[in-house]
């Protein structure tokens, strides 16, 4: 890589520089952690309060399908990349999981895995509990808060809220490994150590 100073010119020569590996691994990481951010703290918060039940399960029912397969595949390609610009990573996670390419392996591949868990399980089947709730608190005339409601009910929403206990602690899980990662390019860069 070439270092030009504060008095050169931008030219095309340091713009094509700009365009590699590294830009593009550290885009990835940027746009995935402030996905993440705006969708598990800030969006989904001020949906909730904004936002009627019915129309919210509509809109959650549209919105973090999209946002887990978004975030697995990221998380992939993350993970390919970093393999890849970083050979030992692999080979290292089962005899040297303790090295920085381990390491950042490991947390790249438990982002993917809680993202993509996501993905494939919880969301699907929070998404059938909380449509089979919904349609049973019409049946029933009740809310599911309703201390009155039957049996079947509240074993659903007790269902649905186990499972989105689950989604938020792996979440949790994939925004520290995100903020683990960040740091780590941010103190070493996407190159390496």
């Amino acid at each position: 890589m070439v270092l030009y100073s504060r008095t050169h010119m931008v030219s095309w020569a340091l713009l094509k520089e700009l365009i590699c590996v590294e830009s593009f691994y550290t885009l990835s990481w940027g746009t995935l952690f402030g996905m993440t951010i705006w969708v598990t703290l800030i969006g989904n918060s001020l949906a909730v309060k904004a936002v009627p039940r019915e129309p919210y399960r509509r809109l959650t029912a549209k919105w973090f399908p999209t946002y887990f397969g978004l975030t697995s595949a990221l998380g992939t390609v993350m993970l390919g990349t970093y393999s890849y610009t970083h050979p030992d990573t692999i080979g290292y996670m089962f005899i040297k999981p303790l090295t920085p390419d381990a390491l950042q392996g490991w947390v790249l591949t438990l982002l993917t895995v809680t993202n993509a868990v996501q993905f494939f399980y919880i969301g699907p089947r929070t998404e059938k509990v909380m449509f089979t709730r919904a349609a049973k608190e019409r049946a029933e005339g009740k809310a599911f808060s309703d201390p009155t409601a039957s049996d079947e009910l509240q074993a659903l929403s007790e269902e649905f809220f186990k499972l989105h206990g689950y989604s938020m602690v792996l979440n949790t899980v994939s925004i520290a490994a995100l903020l683990f990662h960040g740091l780590w390019i941010g103190t070493f860069g996407a190159a390496g150590y």
